[in-house]
């Protein structure tokens, strides 16, 4: 039907679609608009992660039915359930190293044997995840009087070592150190030292004041005074958490399923003005009455501020 030269046949379909159109576009424009909104008044909270520190105790046949070939596998599938972006080994063989770098295949590692720089002896290695971080830098260093080459330092029963690595986040850029380390068991002046010697690397190595995770089995109670000198330049992840640390406040086990946990000896610290601690967890996970190592795992959730 035309009327006054206008043809309502064409023109009433077309201004619905017309009409239409405008609606969707409206529509889509004040998603648009309500969207910036919410990320300036809501703006996305940091990426979480989670490092972990874990004593897998050293291999020999003297542990008996708890010896390295039979909690291995136990060892890999912990880590493979709990995934954590970081981990610090201690006590870790050139051979129980090799097994977990083929076992976890999303990790690389950074580390070498203590007695020789290569590797002959135990490493204090860092696994990350290769695929969400970038390697900037990773080297070890000796808890001694003369940390650039095999030495045993100050009143220590052997060569204690410290590996470090510089991360860079793939998708993010964030850039964060990684430091792991064992103490010694029995030279006092070693720890204490072992302490001074450490936050001096920190403090040379971390230039631009980038987060700082130090993670180990440092033989040592938080009530003792080089783990006090740590936790005043660095948080004790325990003492951070924004909820109540989960599982037993111990550490050590000693293959022994009867053994009180009270002994804590194993930490993650991280710098407090860069990094928030989310959750804090000791793994005291085990199979038939056997624990995967003689220490437990601890396992932080975390996020960069």
């Amino acid at each position: 039907m035309a009327r006054y030269g206008i043809n309502l046949d064409i023109f009433i379909p077309n201004l619905f679609v017309i009409l239409s159109n405008a609606i969707r576009m409206t529509y889509r424009f004040v998603f648009l608009l309500f969207s910036i909104s919410f990320l300036f008044h809501f703006p996305m909270q940091s990426q979480s992660l989670k490092v972990m520190t874990f004593n897998l105790r050293y291999s020999t046949p003297r542990d008996g039915e708890n010896s390295w070939d039979n909690r291995k596998a136990f060892v890999a599938e912990l880590l493979q359930y709990y995934e954590p972006d970081i981990f610090g080994v201690q006590e870790a063989l050139d051979g129980q190293m090799v097994y977990l770098d083929e076992a976890l295949e999303q990790y690389t590692f950074v580390g070498v044997g203590r007695d020789d720089g290569k590797k002959k002896g135990e490493y204090s290695g860092v696994f990350y995840l290769k695929e969400k971080y970038k390697l900037l830098e990773g080297e070890t260093f000796w808890l001694s009087e003369q940390p650039n080459k095999p030495s045993v330092g100050w009143d220590a029963s052997m060569e204690r070592i410290c590996t470090y690595v510089h991360l860079e986040e793939v998708a993010s850029g964030k850039k964060f150190w990684v430091f792991n380390t064992h103490f010694d068991h029995k030279g006092m002046e070693a720890r204490a030292k072992s302490v001074d010697l450490i936050l001096q690397w920190t403090r040379k190595k971390n230039i631009a004041k980038e987060p700082v995770f130090v993670t180990g089995d440092l033989n040592l109670g938080p009530e003792e005074e080089p783990i006090k000198k740590l936790a005043a330049a660095l948080a004790d992840a325990w003492d951070a958490s924004a909820t109540p640390p989960y599982g037993p406040v111990g550490t050590f086990n000693g293959f022994d399923f009867k053994h009180p946990l009270t002994r804590r000896i194993d930490y993650v610290f991280v710098s407090p003005e860069s990094i928030v601690v989310d959750k804090y967890r000791t793994i005291d996970d085990f199979r038939e009455f056997r624990y995967p190592s003689d220490h437990m795992p601890v396992l932080i959730h975390c996020h960069f501020k």
